[in-house]
Formats: structure tokens, sequence, C-alpha cells
């Protein structure tokens, strides 16, 4: 509910409460209605006139005063406020009824609504003091609940959008602390990826010379790519589908036809986030850990099934690799948890290892 909403549904219980049961009451009538008419018309007017001014004021104590951290002098410091409005309010209400009452006395019809009003309820004080004192308490009354009510409400407010600012700002703060936690990760990838990218030129260059120049030369524009993604959490797939299809190119400089790739991503999906590097982790992980052989090709896919970018590669393992920490999937399952991506899933059969990454279409 907004503040509006809050000051009309207060306005509502005051006409329900005092003017209503009133009006309905045959032993009542129509004399007990007027003043409580006017009660509403002056909190209406009061509401209008004060609630900007009341709204600052709360504003103001909240830089002063925290509740949490000062709550005797904050609940102090509004309740003089609130008695220090109401008051300066009475004075200017009283000052002009009080040399009317001075002048004139009270008015007549005023004082048949007080005399029938007593011989209704069987009590009334007017005759003992002053003639003027009837209204003054009503004026005081009405003063002093119209800055009650304004207090209320803007505090109650002002408490509940303190709360929401706290809120937005921790949950800030978390998602900075995830994005600073995922790109350590991420960071990780890049010494690691640079590390078995040499491992490839340094086996190909035993090989040939030729094709270890041109190796190098994609080399150099792909760690470039890696590089501007240093600070990125995220990338489109259009980006890691670019990127991968030049990592596999030199991937195929050294296997030639021992590996067959399968890039199959449909358009629509391309502008579709995942964390930044994921298809060079799954592809890598791939080579390190298959047999790559004319007789036996290591095949990667790489296509998309609904809200999942699937990786599938057949399974041969290769007998030279020791124990894997698999420090890349744990990496990746790490950075999607921090950027509160849905959870990857990794199945093997006997035939294929299958990563399922899902992808997400607006951050």
């Amino acid at each position: 509910m907004n503040r509006s909403g809050a000051y009309l549904t207060f306005l509502l219980t005051v006409v329900l409460t005092f003017v209503v049961p009133k009006v309905l009451d045959p032993n009542r009538g129509l004399i007990f209605v007027i003043e409580e008419v006017f009660v509403v018309f002056f909190i209406l007017l009061g509401v209008f006139l004060f609630r900007n001014r009341v709204q600052r004021s709360v504003i103001a104590l909240d830089v002063i005063y925290h509740w949490e951290a000062q709550f005797k002098k904050r609940l102090l410091r509004t309740i003089a406020e609130m008695l220090l409005y109401s008051f300066i309010l009475y004075v200017i209400l009283f000052i002009p009824v009080y040399f009317y009452m001075q002048h004139f006395g009270l008015p007549d019809f005023y004082h048949q609504i007080l005399l029938q009003k007593e011989l209704l309820t069987g009590r009334g004080h007017h005759q003992k003091f002053p003639t003027f004192l009837p209204i003054t308490e009503r004026i005081l009354f009405l003063t002093t609940s119209l800055f009650t009510t304004l207090f209320t409400i803007e505090e109650t407010f002002s408490y509940f959008q303190r709360k929401a600012t706290q809120k937005s700002a921790i949950q800030e703060l978390l998602k900075e602390q995830a994005i600073m936690k995922a790109n350590v990760l991420k960071k990780q990838l890049d010494p690691h990826f640079m590390f078995n990218t040499l491992n490839v030129l340094s086996g190909l260059i035993h090989e040939d010379i030729d094709k270890s120049d041109k190796f190098i030369k994609e080399f150099s524009e792909i760690y470039r790519y890696v590089i501007e993604q240093s600070e990125e959490t995220v990338s489109t797939l259009k980006q890691e589908k670019n990127f991968i299809e030049s990592y596999l190119f030199l991937l195929k400089i050294r296997f030639d036809d021992k590996l067959i790739a399968d890039i199959r991503i449909p358009t629509e999906k391309l502008d579709c986030f995942i964390p930044s590097l994921t298809l060079e982790v799954l592809v890598e992980n791939a080579v390190k850990h298959n047999l790559v052989s004319s007789k036996n090709p290591l095949v990667i896919e790489i296509y998309t099934d609904g809200n999942n970018l699937i990786v599938r590669n057949n399974i041969q393992p290769r007998e030279d690799v020791t124990h894997s920490q698999k420090v890349g999937l744990s990496n990746l399952k790490q950075r999607l948890e921090l950027l509160n991506f849905p959870a990857a899933s990794f199945e093997k059969s006997a035939d294929h290892f299958i990563a399922k990454i899902p992808v997400i279409k607006d951050l």
C-alpha cells in the first residue's frame, strides 16, 4: 500500500467509526454528526496542507537519529516534534477563536448543539468553565490527532522504505561480491588456458614448423579475446561460438581429421548468456581426457536443447592421463552458482560425456 492509500484508509476508518454509526443511530440525530463531519474535513485539510512538511521532518530525523541505533532519542524527538507541530497549529487556530469568543461569545447554534448533546448523553461541563473551553478542547484534540496520524503514517512508511533500501543495498553488495568471486575464478582459468595451449604448441613444434607458426598467429588472436573478457563474467553465445570456432581451428591444426566438431546453435539463441569461456573449458576437458586418433576421432557436438547448451563428446579414455583434479568443471560450477545461473549437469554414460549448461536470455 502506498502513502495515499494509507491516508485514504485512515480517513475511511474515521468516517466509519465516528460518523456512520451516529447517522444510523435513531436516538442520536443530525446534531451528533455535525462535529464529526467537521473533524473529517479538518483532518482531510490538515493531511493536504501538512503531509509534505511532516514527511520532510521524518526524513531529516532519519539523518540525525537512527531508530535502530538511537531508539530512545529518536522516539523522544519524534514525540517532541509531533507535539510542537500540534501546539503551533493549536495556537494559530486558538487565537482567532479566543478573540471571537471574547467579543461575541459562543455562537448560538453551537451552544444549542452542546446543550442538546448534554441532554442526550447526560454529561457536559461547558457551564462550569469559560464558554470557549468546549471549542478549544476540540481544537487541541484535532491538532494532536492530526499530527499523531501524520507522524505515525510517515514514520511507518519511512521504516519500510529504510528496510527496502537496506535489503536492496545488501543484495547489491552480495551481487558485487559474487561477481568479484566469479572474476577471481575466471582468472584462474586464464593461466590454465595458457598452459594447455602451450602444451599443444610444444607437441606441434616437433611435428610441423609451418603449422606451429600458423598456430601461434591464431593463438595470439584467441588470447586477445581472453584478455578482453578478463573483466567480464558472462558472454553471449555468439561471442562464445566465435571464440570456440577459433579455438577448434587451433586444435585442428594439430589433430587434423582426428578431431571432429559439430556446432549447431540456432540464431535466436545467440543473444543468450553463459559464463565467459564456458565452451573453452568443456572442449579442453574433452581433448584432455580422451584419445584423439584417425582411427578413433574425437567427436565434439555443441548444440542447444531448450534453455540448455549441450556439449557432447564420445568417450575414449587416454591411458596417459593422470588423475584429474577437475579444476575446470569445478570452477565452472562455482561461477554458475555465483552468477545465479541454474545448476549445470554433467552426465557420463558408457559412450558419451554430456555437459548441460543453462543459458539465460536476460541478465
